[in-house]
């Protein structure tokens, strides 16, 4: 038996506290709009003294950038490019608000979350940093830098330190040193905890610099930390040496131009790799900065359709990032469209003959070329313009574009997310009805990797199989659509499709998915899909589900990701039927997206509730699913288990507020509370998790905000995280886990091969999240598995307990 401090005095001196690192989460925000260097600089002064996260945005011009900003506790957004007093209108272009140096020195930035946009750093004669120090674990820890021009010299770099770090649209060029060694590479690039951490680079260009270009990890590392790298549609060019990543042989690049100035730790994954160049991109002036693409440039219209973090909807200076058959690589697009267009003029549909100006003559066209084909819409008569098929349309055998919105009268969604506002507000003036055909468009798997579809601006229902199916074909994009009226599967990703998109970060590529028995289906031996950003059984508003879906989405395949979805109103949210390694993350289940309006303060009316439930589960995991991350979710109003895993084993649950389930909030193997026994008995690893028990004999005390966690842990060997939950009703048949009120870690080392022994803990607990008060409430805790690989086996939550209030618990000064 082991014991991390049983001392209930003294502060928890965490062995994972460098993995875990929890701040607490600001309960409200604070605003700026600012026109001067001294605006800026009181902003930043605020931000640095308070607990509120903060979004400065910038007036157009030029601004010298503070010396030093600490605030670990909060987020911070530095946002340019506003052209008007009330910073509502903005260009994108970072050549319009610059920041200089504040003095002599070298700056940095720390918050608990960084995102920049729109700015140009410039003069800075050391180094700039810019650290996100909060935990990756619970949402946290990442710094985005979009849109944004760092020049030279700064000699020492710009070093970016993150659990995550995404680079869209950025160019670095000018910087570092020829002193690589000692990490003066132009952009620097340093995780917090190696195997969680991510770094994902996208339609930028690093070139120009004196030393390295890009350095990933740590300089002439000899292990492997196994953090993920993902390089999308990059140009690394004209450097000492364009590229180096190290500690990691999980890195991926693809579509890039790297010229042959490259180190790694080990070779990118052939698996995902692929479509990189080696070849002059020509830019347009890169010795003076200009790194627009000439039209003769071998990076025009050669990106991937998809990427890691999901295409932008505009590229550097604002211009549509999409323009031709592919995107460009590198910061820039190009207009050069290089597409044969095809426009259906009428609604009909004929078989036989094959009339010209329909969608079904579209299509026929678009698989006899040889080249990408844009299929528009220019239909006379109002929205909307409904096209009733005779059957199937034919199978989409070459890459097409079929574009909704070219539709007149049509507009994509503009609601940009947020609390309020998510539902849709797209005018989609295409319909496809499927009068009881098969399948609306579909890549059959006959198609290889000539098959490829890009989909926006239309709605499709009442088919026999699916209203979209993709079984083959690399790099599909559904995004903007409506998939109703009703059919067994809404989306069908299968066979040797991969890297589909369906959805995306930006408003315009949210799709409305219900009716279906499945609204999106996920299939082996398919791969890599990225699912993000739609409404899943809802209504496009966002505030009902008449339709719904038996199961909102399905897996089986593996490596896919679910992020940022709103999944309400079906039978179970998402189900894993033996699907591996996909991670579900950031999704709202079992709420509607929220009340457009003022409400909840007096004398305004109450809010109206927000509970649409998914009537089954909210996440159900079955079969042999392994390795699955389930994290930073909110789920609710499940009518069943919020998290049900009747098989599979190393799925990790972080993060997760779940609470109002019909079952227990995180239910293992059968229904109801599983026994604490041995979880070194053979037949352990025949049960899901490995039936790794929930922490028991709990005690919770203290002040009223700030109190202590003492409980134990029976198990076999090793590291386990813990997470406390406060929630201010509990019962043992549910388990609720409201708000997070701490975190800590435990120990087991005493457990005899085949056995068990316990671990004993002691943590902070802190009222956070909203949560006025720890009196009255009651606190529940769940253990994950740490292993060399990240979290690992997640238990169910434990009995409740309630908080009881001890004032003297921390009379030797810690408050």
């Amino acid at each position: 038996m082991t014991a991390s401090d049983s001392r209930a005095r003294r502060r928890l001196p965490l062995v994972l506290a460098a993995l875990f690192f929890l701040s607490p989460v600001a309960a409200t925000a604070a605003e700026f709009c600012v026109a001067t260097t001294l605006a800026l600089q009181n902003a930043m002064q605020q931000f640095a003294n308070g607990d509120e996260d903060t979004v400065i945005r910038l007036r157009t011009g030029t601004y010298s950038f503070p010396i030093d900003t600490v605030n670990e506790d909060a987020r911070l957004t530095l946002a340019g490019g506003y052209t008007d007093a009330g910073c509502a209108a903005r260009t994108l272009d970072p050549a319009a608000t610059v920041l200089r140096p504040f003095g002599g020195g070298n700056p940095f930035l720390v918050a608990s979350g960084v995102e920049i946009g729109s700015v140009t750093f410039r003069d800075f004669t050391g180094s700039l940093t810019l650290s996100a120090q909060g935990s990756a674990l619970f949402g946290d820890g990442d710094l985005r830098l979009t849109r944004t021009r760092v020049e030279g010299p700064l000699p020492l770099g710009l070093q970016l330190n993150a659990h995550r770090v995404y680079l869209n649209e950025t160019i670095v060029t000018g910087s570092g040193s020829d002193n690589h060694f000692t990490g003066r590479c132009a952009v620097n690039i340093h995780g917090m905890d190696s195997g969680g951490d991510l770094v994902a680079i996208q339609h930028s260009v690093v070139s120009g610099n004196p030393a390295y270009g890009a350095c990933i990890g740590s300089s002439f590392a000899n292990e492997d930390d196994g953090f993920q790298v993902w390089l999308d549609n990059n140009i690394f060019f004209a450097n000492a040496m364009s590229l180096s990543i190290e500690q990691t042989s999980r890195h991926v690049r693809r579509n890039n131009v790297i010229d042959a100035n490259v180190f790694e730790y080990g070779a990118a994954d052939p698996g995902a790799s692929g479509g990189n160049s080696t070849a002059n991109p020509l830019f347009v002036n890169a010795g003076g900065g200009d790194f627009r693409l000439q039209n003769a440039s071998p990076a025009i219209n050669s990106g991937r359709t998809t990427t890691f973090a999901g295409l932008p909807q505009y590229d550097i200076v604002g211009n549509p990032r999409w323009v031709g058959p592919a995107p460009d690589r590198g910061a820039y697009e190009s207009a050069i469209d290089g597409t044969e267009t095809l426009i259906v003029t009428q609604v009909g549909d004929s078989v036989s003959p094959i009339v010209s100006g329909t969608l079904r003559w579209a299509i026929q066209q678009a698989n006899a070329s040889q080249n990408h084909s844009a299929i528009r819409f220019d239909i006379p008569g109002a929205c909307p313009r409904i096209i009733v098929l005779e059957n199937s349309l034919p199978p989409i055998t070459s890459p097409v574009t079929i574009a909704g919105y070219t539709q007149p009268g049509s507009s994509p969604n503009s609601n940009d997310g947020g609390l309020h506002g998510q539902g849709s507000n797209a005018t989609i003036c295409v319909r496809i009805a499927g009068n009881g055909s098969a399948h609306g468009l579909r890549i059959p798997q006959s198609a290889g990797s000539l098959g490829r579809l890009n989909l926006s601006g239309v709605s499709l229902g009442d088919f026999t199989q699916a209203a979209i199916a993709l079984e083959a074909g690399n790099g599909s994009l559904i995004a903007g659509n409506v998939v109703n009226v009703g059919q067994p599967i809404g989306i069908f990703v299968s066979g040797s499709a991969e890297d589909t998109q369906i959805g995306g970060p930006d408003p315009w590529q949210k799709n409305v998915i219900q009716a279906g028995g499945y609204g999106i289906a996920l299939n082996p031996p398919s791969r890599r899909s990225i699912v993000e950003n739609n409404l899943v059984g809802l209504d496009a508003d966002g505030n009902g589900a008449l339709r719904g879906n038996d199961v909102g989405i399905g897996i089986s395949a593996n490596d896919n990701t679910v992020r940022g979805n709103v999944i309400a109103g079906n039978g179970s949210g998402v189900s894993i039927f033996g699907g591996s390694r996909n991670r579900i993350a950031g999704n709202s289940f079992g709420l509607k997206v929220g009340f457009v309006g003022a409400c909840g303060i007096p004398p305004l009316p109450a809010c109206p509730p927000r509970d649409l439930p998914n009537t089954a589960h909210g996440v159900l995991i079955q079969g042999a699913a392994n390795d699955n991350r389930i994290e930073n979710n909110t789920i609710a109003h499940s009518g069943q288990s919020g998290i049900r895993a009747t098989g599979g084993l190393r799925n990790a649950f972080a993060g997760n507020p779940v609470w109002n389930s019909g079952g227990l909030g995180i239910d293992l193997n059968d229904a109801g509370p599983d026994p604490v026994d041995n979880d070194g008995a053979s037949g352990a690893f025949d049960l899901a998790n490995r039936g790794l028990n929930a922490p028991v004999f709990l005690n919770a005390q203290g002040q009223a905000r700030r109190g202590v966690l003492e409980g134990a842990l029976f198990s076999t060997n090793g590291q386990y995280m813990l997470e406390a939950w406060v929630s201010p009703t509990c019962d043992n048949a549910h388990r609720p886990m409201r708000r997070l009120a701490g975190y800590g870690s435990v120990r087991i080392a005493d457990a005899a091969p085949g056995d068990s022994a316990f671990g004993v803990f002691s943590m902070d607990l802190t009222a956070m999240n909203g949560a006025g008060s720890l009196v009255g409430q009651f606190i529940t805790v769940l253990a994950t598995e740490f292993t060399a690989n990240g979290l690992a086996n997640t238990s169910e939550a434990s009995v409740c307990v309630p908080y009881t209030q001890s004032e003297d618990l921390f009379s030797d000064g810690f408050e």
